[in-house]
């Protein structure tokens, strides 16, 4: 069941996105739906991949770049999601800070979260991704 707030949000957001071309208007609308209506269980850890499933458009439809503008949106404007960092280094996955990303696009290398030494083509092996915001649980736990 789809609670009063839920319908509020997405028609406000609906609106936003009003002028926006017919595929990222459905692809907006897509990953707002799956945001408030999955269990936060399942919001902990999204990507541009996972993004793209849900949405079940090809990139030749969609490209990345307009996919992470999407998915930035969310961020920024509502803030429905955060943003995160992690460096994948031998199939482990090494949280990090947004300011050991920062730091290290200052420096040209990323100080390891494990031992602390320089990985210096850290750009390769640093992966975006998007969880639920602390304002989206608190919607959901309020509202559901």
């Amino acid at each position: 069941m789809v609670m009063e707030i839920d319908r509020e949000i997405k028609e406000d957001l609906m609106q936003c996105w009003s002028y926006a071309p017919q595929n990222e208007r459905y692809a907006f609308e897509r990953l707002l739906n799956h945001i408030l209506d999955e269990p936060q269980s399942r919001l902990n850890h999204l990507t541009i991949g996972s993004f793209r499933r849900i949405i079940n458009l090809n990139e030749s439809d969609l490209n990345n770049e307009k996919l992470l503008k999407i998915a930035l949106y969310l961020v920024n404007k509502p803030q429905l999601l955060e943003v995160g960092y992690e460096l994948i280094e031998d199939d482990e996955a090494w949280p990090l800070e947004i300011s050991d990303v920062t730091e290290a696009r200052k420096t040209g290398w990323l100080a390891h979260p494990d031992d602390g030494h320089p990985v210096y083509n850290y750009q390769e092996r640093v992966t975006l991704y998007f969880a639920q915001s602390q304002y989206l649980i608190k919607l959901k736990k309020g509202f559901r």
